[in-house]
């Protein structure tokens, strides 16, 4: 961690550099499976988002994001790419507001934010800066400031390599949608989150306070039994008043009631803040290969803040402040979200199974990086374990 705010966000001017990018190994983003999420939960959601709500974005002329792009901007290349063919976006634009940590990454990004510019759907206030994340813990750092010359925005797109369960990074994610839910009114705007769930090193307060926010749903019937339905080891260690720790050994177990966990605190912050919010996708894949289930699991959430008026304690102002989240199918927020957890999509084993878009993803992937300078050539090689065992299982059919 950075020890002070100079250290913490460096304001550098963007810039081209002269030297070709140069990689030595692919990386997991780099997979197609993150392909695959970059497709269908990160641009399906946000084209599905300006499709379902014409009104609200009549009036904005370019798209906020806000995330961690990485230095080869695949991400923002893959979302402006896709814009520029849908006739929803209406010459909108996109206007970027990233974070990388390191000064190679840095130079790296500066490098394809100036070649992003030349199109015309890019909108020329977008930046990149040399952050560390946890720099929004502090209210008066450099980051916040650039934040709130941008801010709020209408995609905030937090893809941790690891995991977000380190104390100063959770309460950077809980001041960053704090000030969301306080600046958007009646306007949805999408949460995507991606991080490791597994359990090892995890902080032993941050799973203290997890295990509050899995008992606060104790004395909900219809969520219990939703719970009991669709994850019964959660149901057991809620009904038998255990903590996460506990079940440390068993690492599905584990996996399972920290999941729940974690996203019953993304729930409550939204109840708390009278916003309404829906799971919109939820994903997980396996990226430790010492790992018997699927660790990294990757979010999207709607969260939209309607004018609610608080009740007059006084009493002269009577029936104020009566507000039900129910959704049209009669449905709690938390029984609803449980739900789609449950059915959360399986990326490994979909791929799998799915030569075409197990190549389709690949093909997508391959365009992209040679969109920043790799020579792709090897690409298929490094992916060779993953396509023999597509042929052989179709071989065998």
């Amino acid at each position: 961690m950075f020890e002070n705010d100079e250290s913490e966000c460096h304001d550098e001017a963007i810039g081209r550099t002269t030297n070709a990018l140069q990689s030595k190994s692919y990386m997991p983003w780099h997979k197609p499976r993150k392909q695959w999420v970059r497709e269908n939960q990160w641009w399906k959601s946000l084209e599905k988002l300006l499709v379902d709500n014409p009104g609200p974005f009549s009036t904005e002329k370019s798209v906020k994001y806000f995330g961690l792009p990485g230095g080869e901007l695949l991400d923002i290349d893959y979302l402006t790419k896709k814009m520029g063919e849908s006739a929803f976006f209406n010459n909108r634009k996109l206007l970027v507001h990233g974070i990388v940590k390191s000064p190679g990454d840095k130079q790296t990004a500066d490098s394809r934010l100036a070649e992003l510019l030349d199109r015309s759907n890019v909108d020329p206030l977008s930046r990149v800066d040399r952050c560390n994340f946890e720099a929004l813990e502090n209210d008066s750092s450099m980051l916040w400031r650039n934040v709130k010359n941008v801010a709020p925005y209408h995609l905030v797109n937090l893809d941790f390599c690891d995991k977000v369960f380190e104390e100063k990074t959770i309460i950077a994610v809980h001041k960053l949608l704090e000030y969301q839910f306080s600046a958007i009114l009646e306007k949805p705007w999408l949460f995507c989150l991606t991080t490791k769930i597994d359990n090892s090193n995890s902080n032993e307060e941050v799973l203290k306070r997890l295990d509050t926010c899995l008992h606060s749903i104790e004395e909900d019937e219809l969520s219990i039994f939703n719970l009991q339905e669709h994850f019964e080891a959660v149901f057991t260690a809620i009904s038998n008043k255990k903590n996460i720790r506990e079940y440390a050994d068993d690492e599905e177990i584990f996996t399972n009631i920290f999941l729940v966990g974690f996203v019953i605190w993304i729930v409550l912050k939204a109840l708390t803040n009278d916003v309404q919010f829906k799971l919109m996708s939820s994903a997980k894949y396996r990226v430790s290969d010492s790992s018997s289930v699927p660790d990294m699991y990757s979010f999207v959430f709607e969260f939209k803040k309607r004018f609610v008026p608080k009740a007059d304690l006084t009493g002269l102002a009577p029936h104020c402040g009566n507000h039900n989240q129910n959704t049209s199918d009669g449905l709690s927020p938390k029984e609803k979200i449980i739900r789609r957890l449950a059915a959360t999509v399986d990326l490994d084993g979909l791929l799998s199974n799915d030569a075409d878009k197990l190549m389709s993803c690949i093909q997508e992937t391959k365009e992209l990086l040679k969109g920043c300078g790799w020579n792709v050539s090897d690409y298929e090689d490094y992916m060779c374990p993953t396509i023999q065992v597509l042929d052989q299982s179709h071989s065998e059919e």
